[in-house]
Formats: structure tokens, sequence, C-alpha cells
């Protein structure tokens, strides 16, 4: 049950930062820092700021205990951006 709204909860949070269309702050909470916080192994890629693709919003949460300014870009992987003037 609390893994449900657990996974509600991070979908929304997905779903409002790319519905805005913004990167967004993944913001760590105490929760995420503790040095024992596991995340879930649900797989659902964010491609953050870092340039990293995460596996899910909880290990970028986790990420941004050390770097508070990361970001999420957009849901998926991050690969490759193709550079201007190649085509």
């Amino acid at each position: 049950m609390k893994s449900s709204i657990f996974t509600s909860c991070l979908a929304m949070t997905i779903l409002i930062g790319v519905a805005s269309g913004q990167p967004y702050f993944v913001s760590p909470q105490q929760d995420y820092c503790a040095p024992n916080f596991q995340c879930p192994t649900v797989v659902s890629e964010v491609c953050a700021t870092d340039g990293q693709t995460y596996i899910n919003e909880c290990f970028a949460r986790v990420a941004a205990c050390g770097s508070p300014d990361l970001r999420i870009l957009h849901p998926g992987s991050c690969g490759l951006v193709p550079k201007r003037g190649l085509w």
C-alpha cells in the first residue's frame, strides 16, 4: 500500500514537471539523504542537468543530496543530443 502511494506521488511529481516544460529541482528531502535510504528499483528513467540518466526520480533525489542544484530535464534517458549544424 505504501509503495503504491509512493509510486503514485512520484509519477505525479514527474508529470507536473514535464507538463511545465521546464527543468525542475529535485530538492532532496531529509529521508533521501539518510545513510541507509533505499530507492525502489522501478525503472522510470529521468534525465538530469548533470547529463546523467537516473533509474527513477528517487535516485535523482539521492544524487541531489550531494548536488543541490540538480534538476530533472525530462523523463527518459538523456541519450545523445545531436549538435546543430550536423544535418
